[in-house]
């Protein structure tokens, strides 16, 4: 059983058994700070609130050192947190015939939930917590994919909208979507990308760097194989940093440990050809000599010579 707080609040099994309490409790939200039992003493202790030491030990920049097996558990509790691991998101609501009487379930506003009849799809009802969360990761997929800003669920035009579809149902605010939801969507993407490179090995590494619209430093990186779909491993902005040919090496192994690929999995490595590119595949096949290594440039001006 988890451990019990002298105030009563349950602290989390994972938690407690991956992270020691550093200090006194914080005095304006009365919640203790704690030290990551794999990372360096001289880091900055973590305020025990929301997912925040969930969130620490599932990324790689965070939390190198953490095993396998624990980073795994908390990816499963994650998304556990924000529903997707019993809910399948693809999947409709099936309308049937009730069963035999059963004790009834209780909804997200604490009412009994009546079982779905044919007449239900034209009955608001109280919703469960199941469809609430089905809901609200189905609302922050579409925000994500269509570049909508989270605050957007807290607006009177959207609220009044989804009310008109469905009174019952009340949008996730943007604090929920960002400290539940979102990290939780996080790691069921990295799961099925880790579930899709399994077996693989002969995937190529191709990076490359630019800058947004708001002038940041970004880089993204990605590996892919022949008659496979392409996984991206990430995006890193590096605004601030130096973009040297040591940082991109580190940024590269960092992104292979998140998804769990091993370096043997690498038998190429693509970027363009500018100087900073150039100096990266030439450091990052020294430490990796069997990576075979390509510019885009050369790439580009071999296929223009072909009929």
């Amino acid at each position: 059983m988890a451990p019990k707080n002298k105030g009563g609040r349950v602290m989390e099994a994972f938690v407690a058994e991956h992270f020691t309490k550093h200090g006194p409790k914080n005095p304006k939200t009365k919640r203790w700070f704690m030290k990551c039992n794999y990372c360096r003493p001289e880091d900055q202790p973590i305020e025990h609130r929301d997912l925040r030491c969930l969130t620490h030990s599932v990324k790689v920049e965070t939390c190198p050192n953490i095993p396998n097996d624990a980073r795994k558990e908390g990816q499963r509790i994650l998304m556990q947190k924000g529903g997707i691991e019993f809910t399948s998101i693809s999947s409709d609501d099936e309308s049937g015939s009730p069963g035999p009487a059963t004790k009834r379930a209780k909804g997200s506003s604490g009412k009994a939930v009546v079982p779905k009849g044919a007449m239900e799809s034209f009955i608001d009802r109280a919703m469960t917590v199941e469809e609430v969360d089905r809901a609200n990761v189905c609302l922050l997929r579409f925000f994500v994919h269509g570049n909508v800003p989270l605050s957007a669920s807290e607006n009177p035009y959207f609220l009044k909208w989804t009310h008109s579809l469905r009174p019952s149902y009340s949008p996730a605010t943007r604090y929920v979507l960002t400290e539940r939801y979102l990290p939780a969507e996080e790691q069921r993407a990295i799961s099925e990308d880790m579930e899709r490179l399994v077996g693989r090995t002969n995937l190529t590494y191709l990076m490359d760097g630019w800058d947004d619209a708001m002038r940041r430093s970004v880089y993204g990186c990605m590996v892919a194989e022949v008659g496979e779909y392409p996984v991206v491993l990430g995006l890193h902005e590096l605004t601030g940093m130096r973009g040297t040919a040591d940082t991109l090496v580190e940024v590269s192994n960092q992104a292979l440990a998140r998804k769990d690929i091993h370096i043997s999995a690498i038998i190429a490595v693509c970027t363009d050809n500018p100087t900073t590119m150039q100096s990266f595949r030439r450091k990052w096949t020294l430490e990796h000599p069997k990576i075979l290594v390509c510019g885009l440039a050369n790439v580009l001006s071999l296929i223009l010579t072909l009929p």
